[in-house]
């Protein structure tokens, strides 16, 4: 870190005193006793079509809304406000990107930046790694305001470390019609992330990593191995996070996941997307979401950080669960058999020191594609 010790304090406009854009007078007046005391947030998009959905049609959602303490929201959204202060003062989005974690050991669970650098993407630029560790500030203070009061948090560590991805990409198992993490087959094998709607394209069909369909159009997709189910149709850029989109050429998805066996499914339905602010709460929380993997199987673990990098979000655990073969598998949450969409894995990140599972938000696949989930 630098040898200069000082406090950067950077500010952000709150959202507790008023209503947030997508929120109704009745949603925000039903969900929000003191305001004063409670901060309104949103747990994901909910569909209000759900049957329909279940036979391919476009998902109309409304979202869905929780509270928190303000103490608790101060200690979510200050740090959040100072990465974004420093993502903006000290590097390039293509190369620099950081998240918010409260897992890093020797820190009891207390706030810390953990900012990325990404040197595949800094070629040419006078930043290098060792000069951005010596330019930073050792702490900062971030601040967020709201009722007309300033919050913060004061002397938050930031710490800096390369990163870069080991891709994963191989699958197996038939179901019809075709479920969230169940294997498939493009130039190689694939795992299948989620049914989903291309509401640019006005087609159904399913989510998946970029370099699941080796970032192309017209790309035909089998289901498992050799029956046709569908073409590629949109990718994001490298460096710009790792999405595809496969559009239906006539099975049908459904809005459940895998289980062993053909035709199997577990059972849960899923009923819409996870939002940012419910990601980066079970980050502070400790609250686990779900991975699923067509070989590691299905399991719960903690958010280690939600990473911002070039305006695309990844959601990051605290460490490797994954093995070859999980590409492009979902991330996702249940309760009581309702299920919402979290990510779509692309594989281990270097990241803070380690590897460690990682893959793109479910929101920012829904906007940047774009697509309804």
């Amino acid at each position: 870190m630098g040898r200069r010790r000082f406090v950067q304090t950077v500010s952000e406009r709150g959202v507790a005193s008023a209503p947030r854009p997508d929120l109704t007078r009745e949603a925000f007046a039903n969900t929000v006793d003191d305001t004063q005391r409670e901060v309104v947030r949103i747990k994901g998009y909910r569909h209000l079509n759900h049957e329909e959905v279940l036979n391919g049609a476009r998902p109309e959602r409304e979202p869905v809304f929780y509270t928190i303490p303000r103490s608790r929201w101060v200690k979510v959204e200050a740090p959040q406000s100072a990465l974004r202060g420093l993502l903006e003062k000290y590097g390039k989005p293509e190369y620099l990107g950081g998240g918010v974690t409260y897992r890093k050991p020797g820190y009891e669970g207390e706030p810390v930046i953990s900012l990325g650098y990404h040197s595949r993407f800094a070629e040419g630029d006078s930043k290098s790694l060792g000069r951005l560790r010596d330019d930073l500030p050792e702490t900062v203070t971030g601040t967020v305001t709201g009722d007309g009061q300033a919050f913060s948090v004061g002397d938050i560590p930031v710490t800096i470390g390369e990163v870069y991805w080991k891709d994963e990409a191989w699958f197996e198992s038939r179901y019809r019609p075709v479920p969230a993490g169940c294997q498939g087959t493009s130039t190689s094998s694939i795992t299948i992330g989620t049914p989903a709607y291309h509401s640019r394209a006005n087609r159904s069909g399913w989510l998946t990593c970029g370099h699941c369909i080796d970032r192309d159009t017209n790309v035909d997709v089998y289901q498992p191995e050799s029956d046709r189910i569908g073409h590629s149709i949109d990718y994001t850029e490298s460096g710009n996070g790792d999405l595809g989109f496969v559009a239906s050429d006539g099975p049908g998805g459904k809005p459940d996941f895998a289980a062993p066996g053909d035709n199997n499914y577990k059972g849960y339905d899923i009923w819409g997307s996870l939002a940012k602010d419910n990601l980066k709460d079970r980050a502070q929380s400790g609250d686990g979401i779900k991975i699923q993997g067509r070989n590691s199987g299905d399991v719960s673990k903690p958010i280690y950080a939600v990473y911002t990098k070039n305006t695309n979000d990844w959601v990051v655990f605290d460490e490797h669960y994954t093995e070859g073969g999980d590409s492009g598998g979902p991330y996702y949450t249940e309760n009581d058999g309702d299920s919402y969409i979290a990510g779509i894995h692309k594989g281990a990140k270097w990241y803070d020191g380690a590897y460690r599972t990682g893959g793109n938000t479910a929101y920012y696949a829904e906007r940047e594609l774009p697509c309804l989930i």
